[in-house]
């Protein structure tokens, strides 16, 4: 099972996205659509049945009690000839003879009695056949046929031997139907026998007097059957045998022989039985798997028209749906493949959904990266040109230094104390910028560098600029980029304090924050009214630059600044290079 499953996943998962779609919505639709409709099915099929068997039982208790009726009718038949004064006085006489005494039985007087009888107790008599009474001899005076006893004529020696008159006698007087004609046999099969045994109601003793026998028309079934009804009623006596005694199938010319309610029931036929009282027989009717499931069938047929309909709405609809989801997909697989090959522009539209929302992201992605990979190399062209301004200032530094020095000996021979200090600041300021080619430097050194820039400026401005230093003594030692604080400070002097009446004050604070460094250059000149122009200033843009390629993105360059009141530029870098990337700039 396992090992299935492990490749069942494994083809599913090598599929395409639209097949795999298609896969799941049609499992998703089509499999509950086909077990719905074989549950729909079974609910009307046992619906069916149950209605069935509910209509068939109402009707069998009916017939049930409708047979009863005709069955006591046949009952009272008995005992009113037993009570019948003319009939027992000849019966008597019969028994009387058997020992030895005169006296027969008046055939004439005796069907009279039973005729009258009949006329006057039985409206409806279509459904008796005959009736025969015996005497003690078997001789029979019978009322609706000859007075012989049919199959024992000529032999009545047998009737007491016979299977139907011992069941009678174990009877002890009580009616016994049988299924079939006690005198006629075989040769009447459409009769069946009632038989009692009489005895002297008037005596202690209940002395035999003889037997009566009722022949019934099995039509008498017939009209318990409702017209145009497709059931079969069938009835079965279970006590002696379990042959049916009437089958309504027997009018149809295919049925060769009735067969017991098992067999019917085996051969898939739904049987509904009641048992009657007063004889002891199976009153069952039994449906046919054609008619019991004619309508089932129709619905069966219908459901799968409709599930067959609803499957292949439910394909189309999965075959759009997933169509829907994998072109926009197969759009987005293509303009990543364009812009492997180097496309960088897409024009594609896409709805305003969850994979609309990754394609926009793409392609806003692929055009930022685009101008990402463009600054980048700006940045790189300008790291070289850099590069190779420090070479060129780099060309014999001895020379400009032995020049410095002979600058500051002549200000000393003619006592000019200002450009000898000049003179000296300046040769400081190239020792320091020039740091043996190396990239950092310890801050000291770097605000070093600012001094003697600051000592330089106030020799030519007279002494504008006031500048302050606030730095976290913890800072000193550490190395950052070189020259990244003096242009800030230059930015200062020629654009914020210079074009302002009298003098300014120039700040620098540094501070520890974490794993970060915070420097911040601020003035009290001018102002900038407009910040675009920030940006075209080289010494400005260059420390962003520089900033931003040196410390990464973790890295910021914030300007604050208000009109007549000052500049703020603040920088913040960590501690330990952490790789190239865009800064975080901010109000530029």
């Amino acid at each position: 099972m396992k090992k299935i499953g492990e490749k069942w996943k494994s083809f599913f998962y090598n599929k395409q996205i639209r097949t795999r779609f298609l896969i799941v919505l049609i499992s998703l639709s089509v499999i509950p659509l086909f077990i719905l409709g074989v549950i729909s099915y079974q609910i009307a099929k046992n619906t069916m049945i149950e209605k069935h068997v509910e209509t068939n039982q109402n009707h069998l208790e009916t017939v049930n009690e409708v047979a009863d009726l005709m069955f006591d009718n046949v009952i009272k038949l008995h005992r009113l000839i037993l009570i019948n004064s003319t009939l027992q006085r000849e019966l008597r006489m019969s028994a009387d003879a058997d020992k030895g005494e005169s006296g027969v039985i008046t055939y004439n007087d005796s069907a009279i009695q039973i005729q009258s009888i009949m006329s006057e107790y039985f409206i409806d008599q279509n459904h008796i056949s005959s009736v025969c009474l015996l005497d003690n001899r078997y001789r029979a005076v019978c009322y609706g046929r000859s007075n012989n006893v049919g199959v024992y004529e000529g032999r009545i020696y047998e009737i007491p031997q016979s299977d139907w008159y011992q069941k009678m006698e174990e009877a002890q007087g009580k009616e016994v139907f049988f299924t079939n004609n006690v005198l006629e046999g075989k040769s009447n099969p459409d009769t069946f026998s009632s038989v009692k045994l009489l005895r002297d109601p008037t005596g202690f003793s209940h002395e035999k007097l003889g037997v009566l026998i009722v022949n019934l028309r099995k039509s008498i079934f017939t009209k318990m059957i409702p017209e145009n009804s497709d059931n079969n009623f069938i009835v079965q006596d279970n006590r002696f045998t379990n042959v049916s005694i009437y089958d309504s199938r027997n009018a149809d010319t295919s049925v060769e022989e009735p067969r017991s309610l098992g067999e019917l029931s085996n051969t898939g036929y739904l049987i509904t039985r009641v048992q009657n009282k007063a004889t002891g027989w199976t009153f069952a009717t039994a449906v046919s798997p054609e008619v019991l499931f004619k309508e089932t069938n129709e619905i069966s047929k219908l459901t799968i028209i409709i599930v067959f309909i609803m499957s292949i709405a439910a394909i189309i609809l999965s075959v759009r749906l997933s169509k829907s989801i994998t072109l926009p997909l197969a759009k987005i697989k293509r303009m990543m493949l364009q812009w492997a090959k180097g496309k960088r522009n897409f024009h594609e539209q896409f709805r305003n959904d969850e994979i609309g929302t990754i394609a926009n992201t793409f392609k806003m992605v692929s055009k930022e990266n685009d101008e990402l990979n463009k600054r980048i190399t700006m940045f790189q062209v300008k790291e070289r040109e850099a590069e190779l301004r420090i070479l060129q200032s780099q060309i014999n530094p001895h020379f400009l230094y032995n020049t410095l020095d002979s600058i500051y000996w002549m200000a000393i021979m003619e006592k000019n104390e200002k450009i000898a200090q000049m003179s000296i600041s300046l040769s400081e300021s190239f020792k320091i910028a020039l740091n043996r080619g190396k990239e950092t430097m310890p801050i000291d050194k770097e605000l070093e560098h600012i001094r003697h820039y600051m000592t330089i400026q106030n020799i030519r401005y007279e002494g504008r600029f006031e500048f302050i230093e606030d730095i976290d003594d913890r800072l000193l030692g550490k190395e950052i980029l070189k020259l990244l604080l003096q242009p800030l400070i230059e930015n200062a002097v020629y654009h914020g304090i210079e074009p302002k009446v009298g003098k300014g004050t120039i700040k620098i604070t540094g501070q520890l924050d974490g794993d970060f460094i915070i420097f911040s250059v601020s003035d009290n000149g001018v102002g900038i009214k407009d910040m675009s122009k920030l940006k075209q200033g080289f010494g400005v843009n260059n420390v962003r630059d520089r900033l931003n390629l040196y410390y990464g993105p973790s890295s910021t360059f914030h300007v604050e600044s208000e009109v007549n009141k000052g500049t703020t530029i603040t920088i913040r870098f960590p501690l330990e290079r952490r790789g190239n990337g865009n800064a975080e700039n901010g109000d530029i």
